[in-house]
């Protein structure tokens, strides 16, 4: 890969992830406080987890390409770290209002450094052991991230229908 279709592929991929970004904020946009601590059986992720989880993973995956951001607080990594199990209490997490400012500022802030990295730096691997053989570069990471963000906007849609909520795309 040449750097100029590193910068295409990374690219491609925010454009992707941007999509996803906004199909998850339609999905949310309305949701009541209780709505977002909803779990269709005991244990399951909640709308507040999936979305904290985004939130708290972007923070990674910025980490992993050299990047850093202050928006998420340090004590989200105990409510939404991966193999976290969901709290039914909602006093255990911040407000729905807090989870979607720092879900927005970090990556906002992810935007703004894979923007700004030069074309030969989206060749550098990531720097993380879990994902180096299935993102074999900065600029494939976007695409990952996209896949990433779907799992969990799959479990949000999930949820809805178990509230019995209508769809957000104008199909019922």
């Amino acid at each position: 890969m040449t750097p100029a279709q590193a910068r295409a592929a990374c690219d491609s991929g925010l454009h992707a992830l941007g999509t996803a970004r906004w199909l998850l904020t339609k999905l949310i946009e309305n949701l009541t406080p209780e709505q977002w601590m909803h779990q269709p059986r005991p244990g399951m992720n909640h709308v507040m987890f999936n979305v904290g989880h985004i939130a708290f993973c972007d923070c990674g995956f910025l980490q992993f390409c050299g990047g850093q951001s202050s928006a998420v607080p340090a004590e989200w990594e105990s409510l939404f770290n991966m193999g976290c199990t969901p709290s039914a209490n909602a006093s255990d997490y911040p407000s729905p209002q807090e989870v979607t400012v720092v879900l927005k500022q970090v990556r906002d802030d992810f935007n703004a450094h894979l923007t700004s990295l030069p074309d030969a730096r989206l060749l550098d691997p990531v720097k993380n052991d879990m994902l180096v053989d299935i993102v074999p570069s900065i600029a494939h990471l976007p695409a990952f991230m996209t896949m990433h963000d779907g799992t969990h906007i799959g479990q949000v849609l999930s949820i809805r229908q178990a509230l019995k909520l209508p769809g957000v795309l104008g199909m019922e």
